[in-house]
C-alpha cells in the first residue's frame, strides 16, 4: 500500500472526524501515519540499489547516481572482507593483487581508490591497470545501461550518453566505470540491427 494507502487513510480519518466518528478517525490516522512512515523508510533503501559487478576477486554494487562503490572481497588474501573495512593500505594491496589475478577487479579497485583518495597513485606507487576492454555478458550490458532486453539502438545510445555525462572521468567518474559503460554500449549495438 505504501504512500498512497497512507494518504487515503488520512483522508478517511479527516472525513470521519468531520462526521464526529472520533474512534474511527483515530484508528485511520494511526494507520495512515504508519503507512506513510513505512513508505518513507523504504524509499532510501530502494534508491540505494545500484549496479552489481562481479569479478574474480570482488562483488560490488556501484550506485548509478553517485558512482559510489561498496561491496565485498570474494577471493584472494582479503576474502570475506568488505571494501569499507579495508584500510587505504590494504585497499592498495588488494588492487596490486587484482592486477595480477583479476584485471577487471583491478579496474574496480582503481575506481574505488580514486573515490577514496584521488592521489592514491602518488602514495601507493600505483599506475593504471591497462587499457584492455572489460569483458561483460549481455545481461550485464543491459543492467549497466539500465535497459530492458527489448531496447532499441536509440535507447542504447541515449542511455550511454546519459551515463557518460555522470561517470566520465572528466566529470569525476573513473576510467573503469567509463570503460564498462562503453563496453556495454558496444556489445549491445553489435547485436542490434541498424
Amino acid at each position: 500500500m505504501g504512500k498512497a494507502g497512507g494518504l487515503i487513510a488520512l483522508a478517511l480519518a479527516l472525513a470521519c472526524l468531520a462526521l464526529g466518528r472520533f474512534p474511527a478517525a483515530i484508528v485511520l490516522a494511526i494507520g495512515g501515519f504508519y503507512l506513510l512512515g513505512r513508505a518513507a523508510r523504504a524509499a532510501p533503501a530502494r534508491a540505494a540499489k545500484g549496479r552489481v559487478v562481479r569479478t574474480r576477486l570482488l562483488e560490488v554494487e556501484i550506485d548509478p547516481s553517485t558512482g559510489g562503490i561498496r561491496g565485498r572481497v570474494v577471493g584472494g588474501r582479503f576474502a570475506r572482507r568488505t571494501l569499507g573495512s579495508l584500510s587505504p593500505h590494504e585497499a592498495t594491496a588488494l588492487w596490486r593483487e587484482a592486477r595480477i589475478k583479476d584485471p577487471d577487479g583491478a579496474r574496480v579497485m582503481e575506481a574505488y581508490l580514486d573515490r577514496l583518495d584521488p592521489r592514491w597513485r602518488e602514495h601507493g606507487n600505483g599506475s593504471a591497470a591497462g587499457d584492455r576492454k572489460p569483458e561483460i555478458t549481455l545481461d550485464e550490458a543491459y543492467s549497466i545501461l539500465g535497459l530492458a532486453m527489448d531496447a532499441t539502438r536509440a535507447d542504447v545510445q541515449r542511455a550511454h550518453r546519459e551515463m557518460m555525462k555522470r561517470f566520465h572521468p572528466d566529470q569525476g567518474g573513473s576510467n573503469y566505470l567509463a570503460s564498462k559503460i562503453n563496453a556495454a554500449k558496444d556489445l549491445l549495438l553489435q547485436r542490434l540491427p541498424e
